[in-house]
């Protein structure tokens, strides 16, 4: 598995409905409930390009600092995807995109204290989130006094800004090169077609043989039965510029790839 950190956002903010018209657009991000009521509700938008579209995400987390928390029980902080696009700038509760139903994340933060705080997000709905990424909004679903203030992306301590934590795996390919053994020159191919480098051959993948009369015909439960097919330990180009592949899977697969190797 892989982590990926992505931060501080790109653009965060907070929104009061009680002054409808205001940009709040500073050092800290505020959910809060007052009596009126009143409520803060803070903006975050981060960029998830860098993630592979090929990820499967295991987990998604997001960190904050917490400067100040104080709330009663049953004080929910709720994280909502937005449906449409904002401005870190302009962005004001008048104007405030509206949100899909799904929750990112819900928590009572009657127990939360100060300093960094993990909130275990959906990985479902950071998944639609990466489909139409507006970023979303932290809503204080409170019934009595409450706040919630911490770092933004202006915070003077950059270390201490926001960020995500994707941990995700790739999926494995199999069979992701081919070598014709009756080819002199021993040359690899993706399964595209396109001849592949010593260089660029990768290890702990499987390579499958053709070209000879192998019992490849026959339907195998798993790679490993199959004998046409084995898994590259490494390659490396050889004088004459014929590939050495080792590999390691089975017997009959193994004696074909060293004897191509010794050409």
């Amino acid at each position: 598995m892989t982590t990926l950190t992505i931060g501080p956002p790109t653009h965060d903010a907070y929104v009061n409905d009680s002054s409808g018209g205001t940009n709040y657009n500073n050092s800290e991000i505020w959910a809060r409930y007052l009596s009126g009521p009143s409520h803060y509700i803070g903006c975050m938008y981060f960029d998830l390009s860098t993630i592979p579209s090929n990820a499967i995400l295991d987990s998604v987390s997001l960190y904050i600092y917490i400067l100040s928390a104080s709330a009663a029980a049953n004080s929910d902080i709720v994280l909502q995807r937005f449906k449409s696009s904002w401005a870190e700038s302009t962005i004001t509760h008048n104007n405030i995109p509206n949100v899909e139903s799904g929750e990112l994340f819900n928590e009572d933060m009657d127990s939360w204290g100060t300093g960094w705080k993990s909130l275990q997000l959906s990985v479902a709905e950071f998944e639609a989130m990466q489909a139409n990424n507006y970023g979303f909004r932290m809503y204080p679903d409170f019934t009595n006094f409450g706040t919630l203030k911490f770092a933004s992306s202006e915070y003077a301590t950059t270390t201490q800004r926001p960020y995500l934590s994707v941990v995700y795996h790739t999926p494995f390919r199999l069979e992701t090169y081919y070598m014709d053994a009756l080819d002199p020159e021993a040359k690899v191919y993706d399964r595209n077609g396109r001849e592949v480098p010593p260089n660029e051959i990768r290890p702990n993948n499987f390579i499958r043989v053709t070209g000879l009369d192998l019992p490849s015909s026959k339907k195998y439960d798993n790679l490993i039965e199959d004998p046409a097919v084995s898994m590259i330990v490494g390659a490396k180009m050889r004088k004459g510029g014929a590939v050495q592949i080792t590999p390691d899977r089975n017997v009959f697969g193994d004696a074909i790839l060293k004897r191509l190797a010794r050409r």
